[in-house]
């Protein structure tokens, strides 16, 4: 910090806003087409509005660093393989750079494959 700068104070991020963040970025990426919650029974119920993206998402915070586990559908045709690894890096960029924590790592859970409409 330099002479000239002042601290103010502490903030604080819910694991719901990070939780928000990474849903936002998975649904900007490649090849997403949705995400949906690793606990519903039937698969209709499971695609998740833009307004509940954090069902799709568990984030756990160990010592200042964040783990995050994404449930997605990906599109019908892609590589799975690259669009999991560009969501991983599109998902820790974003936490690092709005959130300012470290992300120690990133898993992709592929629950579906779909064609997109």
């Amino acid at each position: 910090m330099d002479k000239d700068e002042k601290y103010f104070g502490q903030i604080k991020v819910s694991n719901d806003v990070i939780a928000e963040l990474a849903g936002f970025a998975a649904l900007e990426s490649y090849g997403i087409v949705g995400m949906v919650s690793p606990n519903a029974k039937d698969e209709v119920a499971r695609f998740l509005a833009r307004d509940k993206l954090k069902k799709g998402v568990r984030v756990i915070i160990l010592d200042g660093k964040v783990e995050i586990d994404l449930y997605v559908i990906i599109e019908h045709g892609t590589n799975l393989s690259e669009v999991a690894r560009n969501l991983v890096e599109r998902v820790k960029y974003e936490i690092e750079k709005y959130a300012e924590l470290e992300v120690s790592n990133v898993e992709v859970h592929v629950q579906g494959v779909k064609t997109r409409k």
